[in-house]
């Protein structure tokens, strides 16, 4: 009998420790929000939409950037060069993972994205992930695409309170599939 409340209590101990240390978000977000959020981004650059796809962006980001007027400027500029050589793009599916954690006040999860572009003589199918970050509990979304972010020392500076229980998935190469 002594062995038994021995084991439930180094069992029930052990719980408490492994859950109370996750940095999960066990609260009820409203995913269907997050993904429609994530959907309206996605369509506000393929309709180039800028300033609307710059409201989506996590500040620190637009801030790094110079400013909502400078990032859009920029977008316009690089987009225009793209279309220039050729490619265009198409269309932004996304879809939303199930985890989501605490990362200091903010809640953060990963979006995978497939973009299409018509690019010279075919199309490119361009597979990542975005970081989803709300900072009020899950009812507003902004959004950072995560390829950039190939070093602890990238990721931290513009999210100090990352939550390393997030894993990112390494980068994808697009897939070409070429038209004849």
């Amino acid at each position: 009998m002594l062995f038994r409340k021995l084991l439930f209590i180094c069992f029930s101990i052990g719980f408490f420790l492994i859950n109370g240390n996750s940095q999960e978000v066990k609260t009820n977000i409203d995913i269907a929000n997050l993904k429609k959020q994530a959907m309206d981004m996605a369509a506000s650059f393929i309709k180039a939409e800028y300033k609307t796809f710059v409201k989506f962006t996590y500040p620190r980001v637009v801030e790094m950037m110079g400013g909502e007027e400078k990032m859009i400027s920029y977008l316009q500029k690089e987009i225009q060069q793209m279309n220039n050589d050729g490619y265009t793009f198409k269309s932004i599916d996304v879809e939303i993972t199930t985890k989501l954690v605490r990362a200091g006040k903010e809640i953060h999860t990963l979006v995978s994205q497939s973009i299409i572009m018509t690019a010279p003589n075919g199309t490119l199918t361009a597979n990542s992930y975005l970081l989803a970050i709300s900072q009020n509990g899950g009812r507003d979304w902004y959004f950072v695409d995560t390829a950039p972010f190939d070093d602890l020392k990238k990721l931290t500076a513009v999210f100090p309170h990352y939550n390393f229980e997030l894993k990112i998935p390494e980068k994808q190469l697009p897939i070409f599939n070429e038209v004849k």
